[in-house]
């Protein structure tokens, strides 16, 4: 009996060991960092598209500018304006648009200078993206690996826990070990030890060792305390 318990332990911590293992929680945090960074991305992308839509309308402006300001120039040039009226005007008009120019020069660097930013986010925000990729990739592939090697650890294990069961048979004694497994799980079947029950560790009283001690080999002994199947060894 207490070798079904120790199989069925090693099963437990085998399961347990399957239920946390720490290379599936790395990927879970891998696969959430991934997330929120294609979120940024697709923000840090969207962002790009904007500031480029941005600057070309940025220097659409100046080229109208200039291109308004040569025409102007030509007509000045050419001499063919002879109204003094006219000549001021026209003067006065190149005058304005260059002021026009520069101030849409000066916000045509801006909008550069935010575009290559933005670009330069996104680049970095990309290239981290494709790190926690490559990092997730690995530790899938360490998940999968620890799990294949504890599959085949608690298949091994449950071949071991079943031979054992089988050569119990089916017995009064089995039949209350796998009904108090059911209802509790966990350690139900332990060796007294000296005077100490090996499940709870509950010290027993001379006349309870001494009544076990005497009582007959097939008596099925339990703990007060907890409860668990006690085993007594004949040598004890």
């Amino acid at each position: 009996m207490v070798e079904l318990q120790a199989a069925d332990a090693q099963l437990d911590q085998l399961k347990h060991k399957l239920d946390t293992l720490p290379e599936t929680q790395t990927v879970a945090d891998l696969q959430s960092q991934y997330a929120d960074l294609e979120l940024k991305v697709g923000q840090a992308q969207a962002n790009v598209a904007d500031t480029s839509r941005e600057l070309v309308k940025a220097e659409e402006a100046v080229n109208q500018v200039r291109a308004r300001i040569t025409k102007d120039q030509q007509l000045l040039d050419s001499g063919s304006v002879s109204s003094a009226k006219q000549l001021e005007d026209l003067q006065h008009e190149v005058a304005s648009l260059q002021r026009r120019q520069s101030d849409l020069e000066d916000e045509q660097l801006e909008a550069m200078e935010v575009a290559e930013k933005a670009e330069s986010e996104a680049a970095d925000l990309t290239k981290q993206a494709a790190e926690i990729a490559a990092s997730l990739e690995a530790a899938r592939e360490a998940e999968t690996k620890a799990k294949d090697d504890l599959d085949s650890q608690v298949k091994e294990a449950k071949q071991k826990r079943d031979t054992i069961n089988d050569e119990l048979g089916v017995t009064d004694l089995t039949k209350l070990y796998h009904k108090l497994r059911l209802d509790h799980g966990g350690v139900v079947a332990a060796k007294l030890k000296g005077d100490r029950c090996g499940a709870c560790n509950l010290q027993l009283s001379p006349v309870d060792i001494k009544a076990l001690k005497e009582a007959p080999a097939d008596d099925v002994h339990r703990c007060d305390e907890c409860r668990s199947i006690l085993v007594v060894d004949g040598d004890q």
